[in-house]
Parts: structure tokens; sequence; C-alpha cells
């Protein structure tokens, strides 16, 4: 089974979604307002059926300008956001591919099979 999702966004870079904290003398990763937006933003635009099988995942960013971007920094929260609608933990990813591209309009494209 294939999943597709396209929204006309970006995610917010991963220093813009999480922040580090302490809580109990350990370091923890917090989301932050803007995640927490997103993640709802991603969960309102998806059809929650998670499967328990390995997954192949594609996400492509595209961005308007050529502004120097480190594609990494955008992948975090998106691959978050899935978890428990179209797979059970993010763990069960075992391709990811990521990329990157220039146009007129800003858009994220997700693409899942199981494999």
């Amino acid at each position: 089974m294939k999943y597709y999702l396209k929204v006309s966004d970006i995610q917010p870079s991963d220093n813009q979604a999480y922040r580090v904290g302490n809580s109990r003398n350990r370091f923890a990763l917090y989301l932050t307002d803007a995640g927490k937006i997103w993640k709802d933003y991603i969960a309102y635009q998806c059809e929650k059926k998670p499967t328990d099988k390995m997954v192949r995942l594609w996400i492509t960013i595209t961005f308007k300008d050529h502004r120097r971007r480190d594609i990494q920094n955008f992948q975090k929260l998106t691959i978050d956001s899935l978890q428990g609608l179209w797979y059970e933990d993010d763990s069960q990813i075992a391709d990811l591919h990521l990329y990157k591209r220039i146009g007129k309009d800003i858009s994220t494209e997700i693409k899942m099979e199981k494999i």
C-alpha cells in the first residue's frame, strides 16, 4: 500500500521546532509551539492508517529561493508527525530519501510504501 501527501508549506527547521531543556538533571528535547502547529497540521491532512511493517519514505521539500539550507534540518519533525498516522514508530523506516527542490511555490511532498 502506498501513502501520499502534499502540503503547501514546509516544516519549521529542527532548530525552530525543538528546544533542549533540563528535566531532572537530564537534557530533554521539547517541541516548540511552531513544532506543535506543524504536527497538528500534518495530522489534520493525513488519514490515520498506521502500519506495523517496515516502510520506505520519500520527502521532497520545495523552497522558493536558493538560500543555503541543510536539508536534514527539515525532515525530523515531519517524520515524527507521521508516527501513529502512517506507521506506529519511526524506527520502522528502513529507507529514507530526502530531496530539496527550488520552485515557484513552497511545498512538502511525502510518499511512503510498505516494504
